[in-house]
């Protein structure tokens, strides 16, 4: 491959195509008027890493702003806090809660021989 046709395949400037996002950046959700703790209350995903602000992003949540038919301030009220799964504590280990002989032998649940 000589360096013409080399250069002709690299891409040089931004990308044709947009990939997939993890989320709304704080300056789509705050040109709204929404902070990222309520947009996650809300099931909206913001994503704080990102830094760019896409028009298109912000129309789309103008518009779904506009067919819950509530304001900001009434969702940001009616916003509940998403439950996750709580563990109740790590899993200790078999040796630990007596499952192997050295278990027991260290917890005194040996019979002994004597």
């Amino acid at each position: 491959m000589n360096p013409v046709q080399a250069r002709a395949k690299r891409r040089d400037g931004p990308k044709d195509k947009m990939g997939i996002g993890r989320g709304f950046s704080v300056g789509e959700l705050s040109e709204v008027g929404l902070s990222t703790s309520v947009a996650r209350r809300l099931g909206i995903a913001a994503d704080v890493h990102r830094k760019t602000k896409h028009q298109k992003n912000v129309d789309g949540l103008h518009e779904w702003l506009k067919s819950t038919g509530k304001s900001i301030p009434e969702l940001s009220k009616a916003a509940t806090p998403v439950r996750r799964e709580v563990r109740s504590g790590p899993h200790t280990g078999r040796v630990y809660r007596g499952l192997t002989s050295s278990g027991k032998r260290g917890r005194g649940l040996l019979r002994s021989r004597i």
